[in-house]
């Protein structure tokens, strides 16, 4: 899955995809990401009720955890 966002405001942004892959658990799956030296740089809820958090892994590259409304 993927999503298209405007950056034009964030000059600290470069173009880049981002890859979201779904978990069934977004708090253990957050741990696992800063246990491995990743980042969590941000985790939001979306209005249809599923939960997002944007990530980087310890060489930079970024991706997103995604768990499904309940």
């Amino acid at each position: 899955m993927g999503a298209l966002c405007d950056i034009t405001m964030r000059p600290e942004v470069h173009p880049h995809w981002l890859f979201q892959f779904r978990v069934a658990a977004l708090e253990p799956a957050v741990r696992v990401v800063k246990a491995g030296g990743g980042l969590v740089a941000m985790e939001l809820t979306l209005p249809t009720g599923e939960r997002l958090a944007i990530c980087d892994d310890p060489q930079g590259a970024a991706f997103a955890l995604r768990e499904l409304a309940r």
